[in-house]
């Protein structure tokens, strides 16, 4: 019988600052925005204790492409805007503009490339190269038709630095297909 006074009031507090940090977020511009303003709270009402402490950043690593030398973490994004772009224009842009040799494309669960599964590619390769991506990825999740308001598919990259040979742990790509 106690349990929902003290349900109702740690989602009411919580909710609370949910709120005041999508304020800060929503109401400031994003180039004054600093990770200094937005705060992670701590609550435990049994004790009666309330922390609050500033986000730490995402730790950085260094990815080396076209020759030099860059620094990421996972909050990056990379945006790719081709229009209706298919397997192959996608796996070409790749290898002219970042150097960079694709060996696999995923979002999610699906996988939409698979440089080594024959079962993906196998005999069929050609064909698929021919297939949009936008089209791969309904096939793949077993969708029909995207939303409206989806504009981009966010897509995992793995591959290697064509260049050097090396392994590279791009950032996430968001795929610009409207």
């Amino acid at each position: 019988s106690r349990i929902m006074p003290a349900l109702s009031t740690t989602t009411a507090l919580i909710g609370g600052l949910i709120c005041l940090e999508i304020y800060k977020v929503c109401g400031t511009p994003q180039q004054k925005l600093r990770i200094k303003d937005l705060k992670n709270t701590f609550v435990n009402q049994a004790l009666p204790l309330m922390t609050m402490s500033e986000p730490v950043r995402p730790p950085k690593r260094t990815i080396q492409m076209q020759g030099k030398q860059r620094d990421v973490t996972d909050w990056d994004l990379i945006d790719l805007r081709l229009q209706n772009a298919t397997l192959k224009q996608m796996l070409k842009h790749f290898q002219k503009h970042l150097a960079f040799v694709v060996n696999v494309i995923s979002s999610d669960d699906a996988i939409i490339y698979d440089k080594y599964n024959a079962s993906l590619n196998g005999t069929a390769r050609p064909q698929r190269l021919k297939i949009p991506v936008t089209e791969l990825y309904l096939n793949a999740t077993k969708q029909d038709f995207f939303p409206d308001c989806k504009e981009f598919l966010e897509l995992h990259i793995d591959g290697f630095d064509a260049e050097t040979g090396e392994e590279v742990d791009l950032p996430r790509l968001r795929y610009y297909f409207r």
